[in-house]
């Protein structure tokens, strides 16, 4: 029609957003003020994507820790403190021990021991969790968990006990003895002959002499010159005897072994010793023209009806 007027529909979340715009206009027309609190809303904390703003997250450090008076190992977590043994309640102190000069006496503690370049070790009892030997400690008697050897470290492996061995980068160590330990880690220049169950040598390390391990990994850029016997022990046992499986097979060579069932003659069927039939001779087949060997000695055989 030519009076008709079209008229535009408004569904209610518009009407909704036009009436709370108007109530925050004043009559001239201009916003009305909000408050502070209204003008800086506070953030929430996961906005967006759940976990957006954790960049990263940390597990607190674990220590092995070895009683240095009963020799009981448990796992201390988080900061590296005084702390009591779990067995025996003795205190155990957790500071750290610098021998610059010469040193005499008893040095115990479950943090780190460092004998520096200047350092000598004279009479000596050290017992720690890390020892590091950058001097002479030819004159104590040493006992530590992870012994690290810096560039001119010297000491007697005949008083030296540990777990770990560390090789710096700058080291060069020639024992006159052989190293045995639990992991190897060749940063620098080892020569020596060497029992470890794990064993790395590190980019720029050397590792020469007898090397003997249940597992070799070697760095890129590592060096390996020695004789190399890797992967489990498989020749002898502790006490030097033959494995299980040789003994046995000896026992049977030599007819020591377990006993069959079978005691006759060698050359008899197991069958004929139980006294059963023998069943390597050829029976009487089943059936009506059955033939038997034995027909032609003693006549045909009479069947009963």
């Amino acid at each position: 029609m030519p009076g008709s007027s079209r008229t535009s529909m408004i569904d209610g979340f518009t009407s909704v957003q036009m009436v709370r715009r108007a109530a925050k206009r004043n009559r001239n027309g201009a916003p009305v003020p909000r408050d502070d609190a209204e003008a800086t809303p506070a953030a929430e904390p996961f906005a967006g994507k759940i976990g957006a703003k954790v960049t990263q997250t940390a597990l607190p450090d674990r220590y092995d820790i070895v009683c240095y008076e009963c020799g009981y190992a448990f796992v201390l977590t988080g900061h590296l403190r005084r702390t009591i043994c779990p067995k025996c309640r003795a205190q155990l102190e957790a500071g750290a021990t610098v021998a610059a000069k010469e040193y005499s006496g008893a040095a115990r503690t479950i943090g780190t021991v460092h004998v520096k370049p200047a350092g000598v070790l004279k009479d000596a009892v050290v017992t720690a969790r890390i020892l590091i030997v950058e001097g002479d400690a030819t004159g104590g008697t040493l006992r530590c968990q992870q012994l690290q050897i810096g560039k001119g470290g010297r000491l007697a492996l005949d008083r030296t006990t540990f777990r770990d061995l560390l090789i710096a980068g700058t080291a060069e160590f020639k024992p006159d003895a052989p190293v045995k330990c639990r992991a190897l880690e060749v940063k620098g220049t080892i020569d020596a002959d060497i029992l470890a169950e794990r064993v790395i040598v590190r980019a720029g390390g050397l590792a020469s002499g007898n090397l003997r391990a249940e597992r070799l990994v070697v760095d890129d850029g590592g060096g390996l010159k020695a004789t190399v016997c890797a992967g489990k022990k498989t020749e002898t046992e502790p006490n030097g005897e033959k494995p299980r499986n040789e003994r046995h097979d000896d026992k049977t060579r030599t007819g020591q072994g377990p006993r069959s069932h079978h005691q006759g003659n060698p050359g008899q069927h197991p069958g004929a010793a139980r006294g059963g039939r023998d069943r390597t001779r050829p029976g009487p087949l089943r059936g009506s023209g059955s033939h038997r060997p034995d027909q032609e000695e003693h006549g045909p055989a009479t069947a009963a009806v």
